[in-house]
């Protein structure tokens, strides 16, 4: 809706994020950069996904269509290409590509599926039981084949390996095993049950004809799994990227910007290493990419190197080895070599974040300690959402929740939680509510998914942590509104009296609290905000959505309701 068909693409009426992108070459090399961004509504718009202001992934699925490229998109529309979803409907599943340490790829969906980290485990979120898993077998294909038919499993040739349905009907498990380089294989196992039942929930939903859809996902899953022949590209996914090159320039040139000093995660001390004379140049090292997963000491050091030129891409060493993180969009763990006379990668990053400090030789490793104080401006600068509340600096960054004061060190608060569909910590942002710092984030699906907000006390006491809400509201005198979250229903709004302990309804029983539009047989809800004031919560409301009582149109009322009473009062 709201779109029409042109020479050149789709118009959109809706606001749009658009992008400006510089395309270059450079020797036998082509890249991108994007050099702007606005939104607006008076142009054309690409008919792909959304991305949530994911621009790379956006920009690289563009240019995949664009140039006619045989590369694999970040995102498809439609993973199950019509297959249905067991209640007889198109199974529209849109899903995001996996790519594990560059040496294979396979599509997983979006939503309603998690992963277990540091896995390839995934498993379906309606607790059903359905699961996907790919691992790396250090065995050649034909040895896993014969140990697979040595236990009676019968073998099926497919185009990449072979094939074993080792239980079928009510249970079924199948595997499916990929020839890969070095005389390795991938196997890929997937499990889905069904129960017999028949009964159905208040909105239809059936779990073994939920189960129908969960193997048709679970198929196309294993379809799209490829495995990367490319040894070259299995083995450094990054050092071909233009702007990996381009970031280890600029920290040898002069470009590095503030350089932090961590134990644990927490910020010691840091630098301004801007025209610093650098001890190692990291352009002129060698790379080779770490496929185990790597985890520093418990109590080791770490530095963090920014750049001048941007807030997205950082460098990291580590205490007593010779590994350097590179993140920007994805985290590529490197173990480096040539980097000089020193006894480790860290050391020499260290010599030159000492010689900053003092603007002579390199000094002792012992001379930055917990006492330095770091600045205002480069705990901002390397922050991703920061507020100020009673003297403190609160902020999130590198997966914590900090404070810092003025002359004194930063005092870890929390750890964020990994959200298992990124498998990253979540993106949290902060916000001051009446006295307190509020930590807002979402966790998991857009179906199946949860918001979640954290109140602390201006001591960097935790007050109280509310989840599965649609919107939320608090006031100084421990009261929390909030609306249930998804499936839309009436009588949505309650209140806690005990800062979240209890909840008791209040409003018209009748009536959703949010707002619709209804257009023939298709409605759509929205989440209505909330406001405290003057002992009511303002907000919106539409009576008999599921048109029990009235066949009337919809209408959306602005609606106040009495804190104490629960009454609720029609305001226009």
């Amino acid at each position: 809706g709201g779109q029409e068909l042109t020479d050149d693409g789709y118009l959109n009426e809706n606001w749009t994020h658009y992008l400006t992108v510089l395309h270059y070459t450079y020797g036998e090399k082509t890249g991108y950069q994007v050099i702007g961004t606005y939104t607006g509504n008076d142009g054309l718009w690409y008919n792909g996904c959304s991305y949530s202001g994911e621009e790379k992934y956006y920009l690289h699925d563009f240019y995949v269509d664009y140039a006619g490229l045989n590369e694999p998109k970040m995102y498809i529309p439609n993973l199950l290409n019509a297959a249905t979803d067991g209640y007889g409907r198109a199974n529209q599943c849109e899903a995001r590509l996996i790519s594990g340490d560059g040496s294979y790829y396979f599509y997983a969906p979006i939503t309603a599926w998690a992963c277990n980290p540091g896995t390839e485990f995934w498993y379906s979120r309606y607790d059903t039981g359905s699961y996907f898993n790919a691992k790396k077998l250090e065995q050649s294909l034909d040895e896993a084949k014969a140990e697979w038919e040595s236990t009676g499993a019968k073998a099926e040739k497919t185009d990449a390996g072979w094939r074993f349905v080792t239980h079928e009907g009510m249970s079924n498990t199948i595997v499916t095993l990929f020839d890969a380089p070095d005389g390795t294989c991938y196997e890929v196992t997937t499990h889905w049950t069904f129960d017999g039942s028949t009964e159905e929930n208040q909105w239809g939903w059936n779990r073994d004809r939920a189960v129908e859809g969960e193997a048709e996902v679970l198929r196309a899953m294993v379809r799209s799994f490829t495995v990367n022949w490319d040894a070259d590209a299995a083995a450094d996914p990054a050092l071909d990227d233009s702007d990996f090159q381009a970031d280890l320039q600029l920290a040898s040139n002069g470009g590095a910007a503030w350089m932090f000093l961590y134990r644990d995660n927490a910020a010691i001390t840091d630098r301004d290493m801007l025209n610093v004379t650098p001890t190692v140049r990291l352009d002129e090292c060698s790379y080779a990419l770490l496929h185990d997963k790597f985890t520093p000491a418990d109590g080791a050091r770490s530095l963090t190197l920014w750049l001048s030129n941007n807030d997205s891409s950082h460098l990291a060493f580590f205490e007593g080895t010779d590994i350097m993180l590179y993140q920007r969009d994805d985290a590529y763990y490197y173990k480096v070599s040539d980097y000089g006379d020193y006894a480790t990668l860290y050391d020499a990053m260290l010599a030159w974040f000492n010689s900053a400090q003092s603007g002579t030789e390199p000094s002792d490793a012992s001379s930055a300690t917990t006492t330095n104080a770091v600045s205002r401006d480069s705990l901002i600068k390397a922050a991703d959402s920061y507020v100020d509340l009673g003297g403190y600096l609160w902020y999130t960054a590198g997966g914590k929740f900090y404070r810092w004061h003025e002359g004194g060190s930063v005092e870890t608060i929390d750890t964020l939680p990994i959200d298992s569909l990124t498998d990253s910590p979540v993106r949290a942002t902060l916000s001051i509510k009446g006295s307190r710092v509020a930590l807002n984030y979402h966790i998991g699906g857009a179906t199946m998914g949860t918001y979640v907000t954290e109140l602390y006390n201006p001591d960097g006491e935790q007050y109280v942590k509310i989840d599965g809400y649609e919107s939320i509201a608090f006031d100084n005198h421990g009261n929390i509104v909030k609306t249930l979250q998804f499936p839309p229903a009436q009588n949505n709004l309650s209140i806690s009296y005990d800062s979240g302990k209890t909840w008791t309804s209040i409003g018209d029983a009748d009536y959703f609290y949010g707002s619709v539009t209804e257009d023939g047989s298709s409605i759509s809800y929205f989440p209505g905000a909330l406001e405290i004031r003057d002992g009511y919560v303002y907000t919106t409301a539409v009576y008999d959505i599921d048109h029990q009582k009235t066949s009337d149109p919809l209408v959306t009322h602005s609606v106040r309701v009495n804190l104490k009473t629960g009454a609720q009062e029609i305001l226009d």
